[in-house]
């Protein structure tokens, strides 16, 4: 990531220390690198300016939709900086709605893959069982859908989905499936 920095702005990587710190601190953010202390500051990150809604939450254990959105990737001593719902089962979703209407190409989703439990490699031990399995993403624009996109057999804490800019104004992210199912 530094070293694509440099390239990009022709500088050397002590200039990264000096002059471009905050910079790079943001990108490792956004590729799931966990800083302790910040948060995602990141100005085109749509998703901080969106009204959140959850079809459940549970809110005994501080898990609001709101969290999803308050830039810190992992759970802290003050908060659990996820969305947690409420124990009805199967589908479960998330809808990001914007005042007015938005481009984006890209979704990053970040799930639970409990990173307190020790592991050696992702390939020895199953995914944790609240990690999102199977999931869509529907772009809507005046509630209808103008994109749909789906994600099946995951077993990764962060995807990745990249798509042909589309326009719309809310986004519904449906888990499915986790591992544990």
């Amino acid at each position: 990531c530094a070293a694509a920095i440099c390239m990009q702005k022709g500088i050397f990587q002590r200039d990264i220390y000096t002059n471009h710190t905050k910079e790079l601190q943001q990108h490792l953010l956004k590729d799931d690198q966990t800083i302790w202390g910040l948060c995602n500051e990141d100005p085109a990150d749509l998703a901080k300016t969106a009204a959140i809604h959850a079809s459940s939450e549970n809110l005994s254990k501080g898990g609001t939709a709101a969290n999803i959105i308050n830039g810190y990737l992992r759970s802290t001593a003050d908060c659990c900086n996820a969305s947690i719902s409420e124990d009805t089962g199967l589908p479960q979703s998330i809808t990001l709605t914007w005042p007015h209407p938005v481009t984006a190409s890209e979704v990053r989703i970040t799930t639970d893959t409990d990173l307190t439990y020790p592991r050696f490699s992702v390939w020895e031990i199953p995914p944790f069982g609240l990690t999102a399995k199977n999931l869509t993403v529907e772009c809507l624009s005046d509630s209808e859908i103008v994109r749909t996109l789906s994600i099946t057999d995951n077993y990764r804490r962060q995807m990745r989905l990249q798509f042909p800019p589309t326009v719309f104004d809310s986004l519904r992210i449906t888990v499915t499936e986790t591992s544990g199912d």
